[in-house]
């Protein structure tokens, strides 16, 4: 192959492995609150990844917070995600999301804990639970 052979096939293998790095949660709806209506055979197969962007479009998108006088911005960097993980069977995670969803829900979710990095609580942690359907992920 010629130069521009290689240049063109560099530049075309690159634009398909942006195209698959790029993730659908960015590009799928996100909801907040319980899915309804709910069945186990409509819940989609996910990806961590996906999940972490859901909870992250919901829980950083433009928002605010005021510690001690001082109004901030939530960013990746002062509001980290700490766990992820599927919603055990049992255990802390398990009862919050059964609270907040039900059991059926929470068998499916993945559960992501921030910390807010700002806070003047140094224990605060933010669970977020995410589940993919077909209308896009629902955060609660």
């Amino acid at each position: 192959m010629g130069r521009m052979g290689w240049t063109g096939a560099l530049a075309i293998g690159l634009a398909v492995a942006v195209s698959i790095g790029s993730s659908p949660a960015s590009t799928a709806a996100v909801h907040t609150g319980c899915p309804v209506p709910f069945s186990a055979a409509s819940v989609r197969p996910s990806l961590i990844d996906e999940a972490m962007d859901a909870a992250r479009a919901v829980v950083l998108d433009h928002r605010t917070e005021t510690n001690q006088g001082r109004v901030t911005r939530r960013t990746r960097q002062n509001y980290w995600l700490s766990e992820v993980e599927l919603v055990p069977r049992r255990g802390w995670l398990h009862r919050t999301a059964v609270n907040r969803c039900g059991a059926k829900v929470a068998a499916f979710s993945w559960a992501l804990v921030f910390h807010d990095g700002e806070s003047p609580v140094a224990s605060y942690n933010d669970v977020r639970f995410a589940l993919r359907m077909p209308n896009g992920w629902w955060v609660y």
